[in-house]
């Protein structure tokens, strides 16, 4: 019987918030970076409900070991019926340890409806391509290659040919 009257709690919270909704768009949501960059996301979010919400504020949802550093950027209290956010809305920094692949993080605007006790929510996806700023790869394959040719010499191979 719980389990019932919970699951029609459920179901009325999402058609109540159904007419009513936070639309977030993100301006550049893929981008590249190297380990220790801060970006900076700015867009806009509008609320569509009848009422008046309270702003709870951006939530951040990354894998572990990819963002060392989050700050929000939206020091908003409340939104009206059609009110529209422009502007900076989060930075962060990558991690100093992060892998140099392609990371991706989930971005949730949030209100409540005091009134009908219900969340209002839009989620969107930001992804990172980690990778080595150019100078570091200009260092890189050259010392790769050095390294490579030394080992060819401590085995003895030379040319395809082996030394003896």
């Amino acid at each position: 019987m719980v389990r019932l009257l919970a699951a029609i709690w459920i179901a009325i919270a999402f058609a109540a918030s159904a007419s009513a909704g936070i639309i977030l768009t993100i301006d550049q949501p893929v981008r590249d970076a190297d380990r220790n960059d801060w970006l900076l996301y700015t867009g806009s979010f509008t609320y569509t409900g009848e009422r008046d919400i309270e702003l709870w504020g951006i939530g951040f949802y990354a894998p572990s070991g990819f963002v060392s550093d989050f700050r929000e950027h939206v020091y908003q209290e409340s939104m009206s019926p059609g009110s529209t956010y422009t502007g900076d809305l989060f930075s962060f920094r990558i991690d100093d340890m992060a892998t140099y692949e392609t990371h991706t993080a989930r971005i949730d605007v949030a209100g409540y409806d005091p009134i009908t006790h219900t969340m209002v929510v839009d989620s969107q996806f930001v992804t990172v391509n980690v990778v080595p700023e150019p100078a570091t790869l200009l260092v890189l394959a050259p010392a790769m290659g050095l390294l490579f040719r030394r080992r060819r010499l401590a085995m003895g191979v030379t040319m395809g040919k082996t030394r003896g």
